[in-house]
């Protein structure tokens, strides 16, 4: 989806590094930069992490961050707009380019956040632009910038490990992940639906009939997409969402948590590393949660996306989760998963072993029972931000 980025930057970072003057609109008024749409007081653009919180300090290495600006239409006529968010490094060279295309109605606002995991440590600027059109960069606002200091490996605390694997009974895990859907099924029109696909266009009925032939899939543009592509249906392991009434169990990438304990407990999450194979992918610092389960109940971790059809990759993909029990922490592993098929199957645990099958349909042995799991005791924290947690 985004290496359409990689083919056009060549073609549309000469207008931006021309720098082109600002041009005052033809209508009786121009656009208008919306400071106050936001509780937060914070200058446009504003950085944004995977939660919609500012931040305000330094961005940890492979966080996925969001940056958003405000802007109304407070001109008497249509406004049609092309917005820009530009990313360079300390050198000027652009790392990252993408852009939002449209027309703004009268008096109407938009709040666009584009995000950006960065892959190296050092000092970004990210740049805004709203011009009349990709091909016309006369610009509507002036541009806007935000400087983004990214930390250095040297400066993240790592994890130290002061146990290893082991053979460890279910009694003294108290919860584990028990199962990981990776590709749920697309969603679906019903037959008679008429399906409209015109690039660049999307409404409640956008839908193409490629990409499964004989089925109406939604579909829809992503940012800087050439293709509708498949919107998957959002399902959960449980009705419950681990973050509480506050959150939603339901995602298209979701695993569920699950208490091995005849008794209530209440652990502290604080962190979800996301592995593909045995190697770091993306992690994901959490605010410290207290998630409170029942004997042998569950709770559902959603992941969802930002704009894009799935947050993580389907091949090879595994789970860490660490949180503190009683005292201690611990860190629950799942092996390497592959997930293709977009239907209703998901991996779940046994307590002994995967096994690739409908939803829900493996039991869990109650306690207790021996098991090998990997079981880390975490002495320190690690904080990094990869995807939106629902």
């Amino acid at each position: 989806m985004k290496t359409q980025y990689l083919s056009i930057i060549l073609l549309v970072v000469p207008f931006i590094t021309e720098n082109p003057q600002y041009v005052e609109a033809t209508c009786s008024t121009g656009l208008h930069v919306d400071e106050t749409a936001h509780s937060v007081p914070a200058s446009n653009p504003t950085v944004l992490d995977s939660f919609g919180k500012p931040i305000t300090g330094t961005v940890k290495l492979g966080q996925q961050i969001q940056i958003l600006e405000d802007f109304t239409n407070e001109q008497a006529c249509d406004k049609t707009f092309a917005y820009l968010l530009q990313i360079q490094d300390i050198n000027g060279v652009t790392v990252s380019l993408s852009w939002i295309t449209g027309t703004l109605h009268p008096g109407q606002s938009l709040s666009p956040a584009q995000s950006w995991t960065p892959r190296e440590a050092g000092t970004y600027e990210a740049q805004t632009f709203v011009w009349k059109s990709l091909k016309n960069p006369d610009g509507l606002l002036p541009p806007e910038s935000v400087t983004i200091t990214v930390e250095s490996p040297e400066q993240i605390v790592t994890p130290v490990v002061s146990s290893t694997i082991a053979g460890i009974t279910a009694p003294h895990i108290p919860v584990i992940i028990n199962q990981v859907e990776l590709d749920s099924a697309f969603a679906f029109f019903p037959d008679n639906q008429t399906c409209y696909d015109k690039p660049g266009f999307v409404n409640n009925y956008t839908c193409s009939i490629a990409i499964i032939p004989g089925h109406k899939v939604q579909c829809t543009y992503f940012l800087g997409a050439s293709s509708c592509e498949p919107i998957h249906q959002y399902t959960s392991g449980t009705n419950r969402s681990c973050f509480g009434p506050d959150g939603s169990p339901n995602a298209p990438q979701w695993f569920d948590l699950y208490n091995t304990q005849n008794k209530t407990v209440q652990i502290q999450l604080f962190q979800l590393i996301i592995l593909q194979g045995e190697k770091p992918w993306g992690n994901e610092g959490l605010f410290p949660t207290k998630v409170n389960l029942g004997p042998h109940e569950k709770c559902t971790i959603g992941l969802g996306p930002v704009d894009e059809p799935l947050s993580l990759d389907q091949s090879n993909m595994g789970f860490a989760a660490s949180y503190t029990f009683e005292g201690k922490n611990y860190t629950a592993t799942t092996q390497p998963m592959t997930d293709i098929s977009n239907d209703s199957k998901t991996w779940q645990f046994d307590g002994n072993k995967w096994t690739f099958a409908e939803q829900n349909t493996i039991p869990v042995p109650e306690f207790p029972f021996a098991i090998t799991v990997l079981i880390i005791s975490v002495t320190s924290l690690i904080i990094f931000y990869r995807i939106k947690f629902k």
